[in-house]
């Protein structure tokens, strides 16, 4: 039994290095060992230490229940952040991280897609917008339960380290192609309805509700360019649709050579993970019948994209001038 868990971990560890690094290598640097030591390890004939699998789990993003319940069909095992309610900055940073870990080996792969389902804007589609992003972040301060219910917008500081993260996720997202968004209609309302709510409550000031809305507007400007362009200026493509269905949750959907990940926005900023294939499979059914509901906007249907955004705009002014007149 203890051979046979030796290589089922040891099985997962190697279908978990990226397929661009040798296995031997990679967990020689990794883990300080000597070669004849990582092939006593890959046979199953040595363990790998508790430490080793810590590290490992970390550098690889999997978990040993993964392991125990790989041959189990009837289980899926996903990724979540367990302090989410303890410590909102640490569950905020460890989004961010695990976001730039899937776009590094997005960036490393050959051959990479990209699917994302959005109906309302979360921190990875702000990053660009400081005022939106930091809106964002507050929001998940409040979320946490770890702040005053009288905590003002002026309050918030975003860390050092969040910041350094956000950067470091634009160069690598810069650099990316082929991706395909489908938005559902009310995405922008949705997130400017949340501002109002905090705006309602005396938290956000009248000055600050203005910014928030130029934010907003600029990323929306942002979009509308890149869905007339289909292309950044880095080269990055992009696809556009215009759902005529609701969407129920942000899901990112991510194929990187033979590799796959699936993310879902259940509740909050923070989102569960899993890249066991089956789920993945059927998450990618979902996006592709979600798709077939939607109407391709970029480089066509551009009566449809002039609606669109023509509408976004006038609610988007019309909402705030009524809100603060």
């Amino acid at each position: 039994m203890e051979k046979n868990l030796n290589m089922m971990l040891a099985e997962r560890i190697l279908e978990k290095i990226p397929s661009n690094m040798k296995p031997v290598e990679y967990l020689m640097g990794t883990l300080g060992l000597a070669r004849e030591s990582v092939y006593r390890r890959k046979r199953g004939e040595l363990s790998f230490s508790f430490k080793e699998i810590v590290k490992l789990s970390k550098e690889l993003n999997f978990s040993i229940d993964e392991v125990i319940d790989k041959n189990n069909k009837d289980k899926v095992v996903f990724g979540i952040r367990n302090n989410a309610l303890y410590d909102p900055k640490e569950t905020f940073m460890t989004m961010l991280r695990e976001y730039l870990n899937l776009v590094k080996k997005n960036f490393e792969a050959r051959r990479m897609e990209i699917i994302i389902t959005q109906n309302r804007v979360i921190p990875i589609y702000a990053l660009r917008f400081k005022h939106l992003f930091k809106f964002l972040y507050y929001k998940w301060m409040h979320q946490g339960y770890q702040v005053p219910l009288n905590f003002y917008y002026a309050d918030v500081v975003i860390p050092a380290e969040i910041l350094a993260l956000k950067d470091r996720l634009v160069s690598y997202i810069n650099q990316l192609s082929n991706y395909t968004f489908i938005i559902d209609p009310l995405t922008y309302k949705n997130t400017f309805d949340e501002i109002l709510y905090y705006y309602e409550r005396n938290l956000i000031t009248k000055e600050e509700l203005l910014i928030l809305k130029d934010s907003l507007l600029s990323l929306l400007k942002h979009t509308e360019s890149l869905v007339q362009r289909g292309v950044s200026d880095l080269g990055a493509t992009y696809q556009f649709y215009l759902s005529s269905l609701n969407i129920e949750s942000n899901t990112i959907y991510s194929k990187y050579d033979d590799k796959v990940e699936s993310f879902l926005w259940l509740y909050h900023v923070n989102p569960i993970n899993t890249n066991d294939k089956y789920m993945c499979a059927t998450h990618k059914r979902w996006l592709d019948s979600m798709r077939r509901c939607s109407s391709l906007i970029t480089h066509s249907n551009e009566i449809l994209q002039v609606k669109f955004y023509n509408e976004q705009y006038k609610y988007l002014e019309n909402r705030a001038k009524l809100i603060l007149d």
